[in-house]
């Protein structure tokens, strides 16, 4: 039988793992999203355009342009 502790532990580690992979999902669809804005400016479409199909913010397609969005 598990102690108290051990399913504590069990369930953090479980409850850990989760976490990880929703932010590895997170930063892949950054990183794609970052992918897919930078082809976008590459082949001279509106910013307009970019904005809606990516979901980023005007400050963050700004940010891509210039090379500075890195992950949080």
């Amino acid at each position: 039988m598990l102690t108290y502790l051990e399913k504590e532990i069990r369930r953090y580690k479980k409850q850990g793992r989760e976490e990880g992979r929703e932010e590895g999902r997170e930063e892949g669809q950054l990183e794609k999203g970052i992918s897919v804005a930078l082809a976008m400016l590459g082949n001279g479409e509106p910013e307009d355009k970019i904005l809606l199909y990516t979901g980023f913010t005007p400050e963050q397609l700004a940010e891509i342009r210039e090379g500075r969005l890195r992950r949080e």
